[in-house]
């Protein structure tokens, strides 16, 4: 696989709505064993709702210097942010750390699928159906007052029995939220996760 898609020679001054950024972890088979690859990917969500790829490059993993080297790149080639509204990343903390060094004037939002994995990670089992619909009430909310509102409760309902699954929703609220601060001509099911990049990875 290239440094870079084919995209590497083409100016990137497009009118952006959305970028989605994650990493990719490919699998393949030698005769030394499995040997494992990182691949970083740049998915972009256009003002009409269209989306494709604009870059991807093989890394040795997703660490900060990686993510940073990748995304300053990008800021060479012309995409500076001047038209860019929001960035969705899964949380990773690489590319979280990356991400105010180049692209620091750019909202982000934290994917809401990924957050609720890891809250679920500190219930039981026999607590986690009812847990992912307290969740998907915060993040399914019509606008941010609900929002908020839904994220209260949440806590009140749970934070004597599983403390550590509402600090871990408590830590990362606003970001899960961003995508209802500021009206974007996108509709809310492509702003609140990373899916319309892993679906790709499929």
């Amino acid at each position: 696989m290239p440094p870079s898609s084919a995209y590497h020679c083409r100016t990137l001054l497009d009118l952006y709505s959305v970028l989605i950024l994650d990493g990719l972890v490919v699998k393949r088979k030698t005769g030394l064993g499995t040997q494992k690859r990182t691949v970083l990917v740049a998915l972009r969500i256009r003002p009409d709702g269209k989306k494709d790829i604009i870059d991807f490059r093989q890394v040795p993993s997703e660490k900060q210097s990686h993510w940073e080297s990748f995304l300053n790149n990008l800021y060479q080639r012309g995409l500076q942010g001047t038209n860019l509204q929001l960035m969705i990343i899964d949380g990773g903390k690489g590319l979280q750390a990356a991400l105010p060094f180049v692209y620091g004037h750019v909202l982000v939002q934290h994917c809401c699928a990924h957050k609720t994995r890891n809250v679920l990670n500190y219930v039981k089992r026999a607590d986690q159906e009812t847990v992912k619909k307290d969740l998907h009430r915060i993040s399914h909310a019509k606008n941010l007052r609900l929002a908020q509102q839904a994220a209260q409760r949440f806590v009140g309902r749970w934070q004597k029995l599983y403390p550590k699954a509402t600090q871990c929703l408590r830590a990362d609220l606003p970001e899960l939220l961003t995508f209802l601060q500021y009206p974007l001509s996108l509709p809310p099911t492509a702003l609140r996760t990373t899916n319309a990049i892993e679906r790709r990875f499929r």
